[in-house]
C-alpha cells in the first residue's frame, strides 16, 4: 500500500510536471507559431502582388508598344493613299498645262476620282476649296456644302484647322 501511494503520487507528480511543461511549452509556441505564419503568408502576399504589379506592367508597356506601332502602321497607310492620290492630281494638272485636257475637264475627272477612291475600310478622300465649301465628296448631300460653321467636339472649326499649315 505503501508503494501504491508513493506510486500514485510519483505518478501524479510526473503528469502534473508533464502537463505544465506541455502548456508552457503551449504558452511559448503558438504566439510564436502564429508570427512566423503571419510573417510567412505576409512575405506570400507580397510576392504574389508584386508578381502581379510586374505582369501588369509588363502588358502595359506590351500593350503601348503594340498600339505605338499601330499608329504608326496607319500614318504610313494614310500618307502612302495621300501621295497616291497627290500622285494622281499632279498626272491631272500635267495634262491640263500640256493642254491634253481643258482646266474645266480637268477638274471634273480629278474630283470623279477622287470621290469614287476607296482604301482601307472604306475610308475615302474629299476635297474642300480654301472656303471651306466641298468640291469632292462620295456622299452626294455634302458636294457643294460650305463646312465653314463645322465644329468638332471642342468647338473649334474643322476644315480650317486642316486646311492650316502644320
Amino acid at each position: 500500500m505503501i508503494r501504491s501511494r508513493l506510486s500514485s503520487k510519483l505518478f501524479a507528480s510526473a503528469v502534473t510536471v508533464f502537463a505544465a511543461l506541455t502548456l508552457a511549452i503551449y504558452a511559448v509556441s503558438v504566439p510564436l507559431i502564429k508570427d512566423t505564419a503571419f510573417d510567412l503568408e505576409e512575405r506570400a502576399g507580397r510576392a504574389v502582388l508584386d508578381t502581379v504589379y510586374e505582369l501588369t506592367n509588363r502588358i502595359y508597356l506590351d500593350l503601348e508598344s503594340h498600339r505605338s506601332l499601330a499608329l504608326e502602321a496607319n500614318r504610313l497607310r494614310l500618307q502612302s493613299m495621300v501621295d497616291l492620290a497627290n500622285s494622281y492630281i499632279d498626272s491631272v494638272h500635267r495634262q491640263v498645262e500640256d493642254g491634253k485636257l481643258s482646266l474645266e475637264d480637268g477638274r471634273q475627272l480629278l474630283f470623279d476620282t477622287l470621290r469614287d477612291l476607296r482604301y482601307g475600310n472604306d475610308d475615302y478622300f474629299w476635297a474642300a476649296d480654301y472656303d471651306a465649301r466641298i468640291v469632292s465628296h462620295p456622299d452626294p448631300d455634302f458636294q457643294g456644302e460650305n463646312m465653314a460653321d463645322q465644329l468638332d467636339d471642342n468647338g473649334e472649326p474643322v476644315i480650317q484647322r486642316m486646311m492650316s499649315p502644320p
